[in-house]
């Protein structure tokens, strides 16, 4: 290399490069952020998944129901309700009846729940807890004894489903060292006309998801059950982002719903793309 050109070699050089690096596209914050954080931080737990099924795939499922709707129990036998929604929380099982003191964990085998069961009022209403029979599918849930002279009352409460019998090779009791004596077992299924998910006008409402969480938090903490209220999450379908805190205060809920901070930090922590979209009414 010539040494008389060097200086002007070097000026041109030095002169590219700073109009190169005046050119550059500035990194932003959020790509800064990325580059400083050590692997595998700040990356957020994924969501649960959870099954989303369609109105005409679930409407065919319930028109497939096999058994007698409503059929007459037989009062020489043993009669229990297989609750798996409201009828899971002390409290709103003896509205109807008074003499079910106590349910018992239980799973259930060839039947899928989720909010597809669309409310009957005229006007205003909601979207309820339905089940429709599934052969691969499985649910948790309360099994309790029910008076036979009591099915009837419970009949009318259920209305808009219809109370098929269980084989006892469908469901399994979740603590061995329970005795129940060999009966007539009964869910309550949806209607081909009562399939409906959540929609902006029949949306889930918290107060029924309250009921719902608050039995299965009862039972988990009742029998000692691990998760057993997590599972009533993930095996229910159908959670949408049309859904409304009704609480009666939504903002100090535990006034009214001493389990709300429990169930929120439930919903939270398994369902957070549908809990992060709750609108107060």
């Amino acid at each position: 290399m010539n040494k008389s050109n060097s200086p002007a070699l070097l000026w041109t050089l030095t002169i590219y490069l700073f109009a190169t690096s005046a050119n550059a596209t500035p990194m932003n914050k959020s790509q800064e952020y990325d580059v400083r954080q050590p692997q595998g931080a700040g990356i957020q737990k994924p969501a649960q998944e959870t099954l989303i099924m369609a109105d005409d795939e679930l409407k065919k499922l319930a028109e497939n129901h096999s058994g007698n709707c409503n059929a007459a129990p037989d009062p020489a036998k043993m009669q229990y309700i297989i609750g798996y929604g409201s009828l899971m929380q002390d409290e709103s099982r003896r509205r109807t009846t008074p003499n079910a003191n106590i349910s018992y964990p239980v799973k259930v085998n060839g039947y899928q729940r989720g909010w597809f069961t669309k409310g009957s009022g005229v006007g205003f209403s909601t979207t309820f807890l339905g089940v429709v029979q599934s052969k691969e599918s499985a649910l948790n849930a309360a099994i309790y004894t029910i008076d036979v002279t009591e099915i009837s009352t419970m009949d009318k409460r259920e209305f808009s489903y219809c109370r098929l019998a269980v084989g006892s090779e469908n469901f399994s009791l979740l603590k061995q060292d329970i005795p129940l004596s060999p009966g007539q077992t009964w869910i309550y299924v949806n209607k081909p006309d009562t399939i409906a998910t959540a929609n902006r006008r029949y949306p889930i409402v918290q107060s029924y998801v309250d009921i719902f969480l608050s039995g299965c938090l009862e039972l988990e903490q009742r029998f000692e059950l691990k998760d057993f209220a997590r599972q009533c999450l993930v095996t229910t379908s159908n959670w949408s982002i049309q859904w409304m805190n009704d609480r009666i205060y939504p903002r100090r809920p535990f006034i009214y719903q001493p389990k709300a901070g429990q169930i929120d930090q439930l919903l939270n922590e398994h369902l957070p793309q549908y809990f992060q979209h709750i609108r107060i009414e």
